[in-house]
């Protein structure tokens, strides 16, 4: 996935794309979450994300925002760009668990402001954890449309792995590894990406997390490779203490 809010990212479209669009979001009344923020409610959590801002190596400086439903689901996330233009719309649909079941990404024409279809996923889930992922994606540079697939893996609970595949051939095009703390805290996630003629999976960067005292995410630092000529340096978050079914653990790749 493209986009990363694109938080759930797939990793064949993030190689030709830069992360940002990858991820997070401010919540809109129309009506994330703290690992350790349980409020007794299976799939609830008492603080949701409403804001982040993305830093670039440019030094150019991004929005996210998120939106929820009045049930606390997730609704969409729009982004901005440093001259506060809308470049990127996803919408989400959820199930009566408000377990999203299906995401769509919409780039914004930047003369017409039409949205134009650049990506969409199905999620799959077991016992209310997630499993799968499938869906396809736009590929600006072949212009065609790609399909691909992506496995979760989760360890009591927390998510420890995902792997995104190629759905024609299925070969794999990159891996994403979470570590944890004592306190169940993700801290660092690294990203690799497999060489199919090497048949061999290769470092390609790595996400730590920074709390605040209260446990929520303040921040998550890049390092990405030196060859980039613009990623993500950093983000930063804002939360409100408002219920939602939204798991950023289980969703976002970082």
């Amino acid at each position: 996935m493209k986009n990363i809010c694109k938080q759930f990212g797939s990793v064949t479209q993030a190689a030709l794309i830069t992360f940002a669009a990858l991820t997070f979001t401010f919540s809109g009344c129309d009506n994330s979450t703290s690992p350790n923020d349980d409020n007794g409610e299976p799939g609830h959590t008492k603080h949701r994300p409403i804001y982040a801002d993305f830093v670039y190596s440019s030094g150019e400086v991004d929005w996210v925002y998120y939106y929820y439903n009045f049930d606390g689901s997730l609704k969409r996330i729009n982004e901005y760009d440093s001259s506060g233009n809308i470049t990127y719309i996803s919408y989400y649909t959820n199930n009566t668990e408000g377990l999203i079941t299906k995401s769509e990404g919409f780039t914004i024409d930047d003369v017409t402001g039409a949205e134009v279809p650049d990506e969409v996923y199905n999620y799959t889930y077991i016992n209310n954890v997630l499993t799968t992922a499938n869906g396809r994606y736009w590929d600006p540079y072949e212009e065609v449309w790609k399909y691909e697939y992506g496995n979760y893996t989760f360890v009591n609970g927390k998510k420890t792995q995902t792997v995104w595949y190629d759905a024609a051939t299925d070969i794999p095009g990159a891996r994403y590894s979470c570590q944890y703390d004592s306190q169940g805290r993700r801290t660092t996630t690294m990203t690799e990406r497999y060489d199919k003629f090497a048949d061999e999976w290769n470092y390609y960067k790595a996400a730590t997390r920074l709390y605040g005292s209260n446990g929520l995410i303040t921040a998550v630092l890049y390092n990405s490779p030196p060859s980039s000529t613009m990623w993500v340096i950093y983000r930063t978050f804002e939360w409100e203490p408002e219920e939602t079914t939204y798991d950023i653990d289980a969703f976002w790749q970082y």
